[in-house]
């Protein structure tokens, strides 16, 4: 029978490079998810902003199913300052997926000043 992985050895696994910026994400369970999916992409690192939940929390831990142990995450208040020291890293060079719950004509605001921030 086989065994599953420690937690020691899922944190050793090489990630893939990836950064995952999940902002404002309101509900707790969809942020569990986002880690869930994360995990099994093998993100390199999430970084929650804005109001998006964080662990620990139980409505996350449901969802999440053990991927807050595992991946890689940080938390920030101001997403377009995130942004800002992605660019100056050189690591910005590494792809990263970009969430929001913004919706409505915030979305188009959103877009506007992310690709703003991106390409100054």
């Amino acid at each position: 029978m086989k065994k599953n992985p420690t937690i020691a050895q899922i944190r050793a696994k090489k990630r893939t490079p990836i950064y995952a910026v999940f902002d404002n994400i309101r509900s707790l369970y969809n942020v569990g998810a986002m880690f869930r999916t994360s995990d099994a992409a093998l993100v390199e690192k999430v970084f929650l902003t804005g109001i998006s939940g964080t662990p620990p929390h139980k409505e996350i831990d449901k969802t999440a199913l053990g991927a807050t142990e595992v991946v890689p995450w940080e938390y920030r208040k101001d997403t377009v300052e995130l942004l800002k020291e992605m660019k100056k890293d050189i690591k910005f060079d590494i792809p990263y997926v970009f969430f929001s719950s913004v919706t409505g004509t915030g979305v188009d605001k959103l877009k506007d000043l992310i690709w703003k921030t991106i390409n100054e």
